[in-house]
């Protein structure tokens, strides 16, 4: 396998990209993000995909290898959504999502020795009526502390989600298929990426 590094700082991005390649390094990038409050979800999110990825392409170690980064930006109409740093920033985003649509956008780039690929997905989601008692309750667990818009959608978010027009690894923060036609067209084989690695064996004693 080549030598593949993620630019992230997502444990949840990482776990995802298992299910498509099975060994690459984790490098988080040194950047801080800061999104306009009104604007396009995939200008914004291909943009700081672009930015996490050239972070990490910078770096001594990082020469000759495939990077790729991702960008999850949430919004309603033409709000963009942040992750919230307080309680009280993290209830006001839930109560714009209860009961309405949003989407959520994740774009990719991938760094290549000799190209550079980005490409988004944007999902649709619907909430259920929720209600100030459950917002509440969600607040209070802390399950909102730095996620997109304070939504652990992986999590205890995930139950109000009504209806979704999309892909579900993309509303986590890594759209799966778009990510191996990604690596597929960078020249990483396809049986590569179906074929798990086996298991080292142990010697026996």
């Amino acid at each position: 396998m080549r030598n593949f590094i993620l630019a992230s700082s997502s444990s949840s991005r990482a776990s995802l990209l298992r299910q498509v390649i099975p060994h690459f390094r984790v490098v988080v990038p040194s950047v801080v993000e800061s999104y306009p409050e009104v604007g396009t979800a995939s200008k914004v999110a291909r943009l700081w995909a672009r930015r996490k990825a050239d972070a990490v392409a910078s770096l001594k170690d990082s020469k000759g290898a495939f990077i790729l980064a991702a960008d999850t930006v949430v919004a309603r109409q033409r709000q963009l959504f942040t992750t919230p740093e307080t309680a009280e920033q993290a209830a006001s985003m839930l109560a714009c999502f209860d009961g309405r649509r949003f989407t959520i956008t994740t774009a990719l780039c991938l760094i290549m020795p000799d190209r550079v690929s980005v490409t988004h997905q944007t999902t649709w989601l619907k909430f259920g009526r929720l209600g100030e008692e459950a917002r509440a309750a969600y607040i209070a667990s802390n399950a909102w502390q730095k996620r997109a818009a304070g939504l652990d959608l992986a999590g205890a978010a995930g139950v109000f989600v009504r209806a979704m027009n999309g892909s579900w690894s993309s509303a986590l923060g890594l759209p799966l298929w778009h990510t191996r036609e990604l690596l597929i067209s960078a020249g990483v084989d396809p049986q590569e990426l179906l074929t798990p690695h086996p298991p080292n064996k142990q010697r026996r004693r």
